[in-house]
C-alpha cells in the first residue's frame, strides 16, 4: 500500500458510512468504494492512523478560521475575511491535517526508557529516515 509505505502518520475524516447510506441515491456508490475496507487496510499496514472528525472541515477557511458556507456543488473555497482562495477539498485536508495535529497535542505522553533493541529498529527504518515526521 503506498500510504502506508510512504508515510508515517495518516489523518483519516472519520465517516459514519452507515449514515451517508440513508440517502438512497448514493447508498450504492458510497458502498461501492469500500470505505471502511481502505481505513481497514490501512491501519492493518499503516504505523500510526489518526480519524479526526469532520466537522465543519470544508466549512471553515483552513488559513484564518472563518466560516464560509458553500453548498456541495461548490468546489472552491473562497474566503472574504483573509482571501484564501484554495480546492474545497485541499481546504477540508489542511483542516484535517491542523486537527489532527491538535489531537495528538492533548493526548498524554508515555514517557519510558527506551531499549537497546528499539533504538536500532528506529535507525533502520527506513520509513523514518525517508520521511521525517509527517511527508506531504
Amino acid at each position: 500500500m503506498y500510504y502506508a509505505s510512504h508515510y508515517n502518520l495518516i489523518f483519516l475524516e472519520r465517516l459514519r458510512v452507515a449514515n451517508l447510506t440513508k440517502n438512497h441515491r448514493l447508498a450504492r456508490k458510497i458502498l461501492d468504494a469500500s470505505w471502511s475496507t481502505f481505513k481497514t487496510m490501512l491501519q492493518y499496514k499503516a504505523n500510526r492512523v489518526v480519524e479526526v472528525e469532520p466537522a465543519y472541515s470544508s466549512i471553515d477557511c483552513s488559513r484564518c478560521g472563518h466560516p464560509v458556507p458553500k453548498s456541495l456543488a461548490m468546489r472552491t473555497h473562497v474566503c472574504p475575511k483573509c482571501g484564501a482562495v484554495l480546492d474545497r477539498d485541499y481546504n477540508s485536508a489542511i483542516n484535517h491535517l491542523q486537527n489532527g495535529i491538535e489531537l495528538l497535542r492533548l493526548l498524554p505522553v508515555e514517557r519510558r526508557e527506551v531499549t537497546p533493541v528499539e533504538i536500532a529498529s528506529l535507525r533502520q527504518s527506513k520509513k523514518q529516515e525517508a520521511c521525517g515526521f509527517i511527508h506531504g
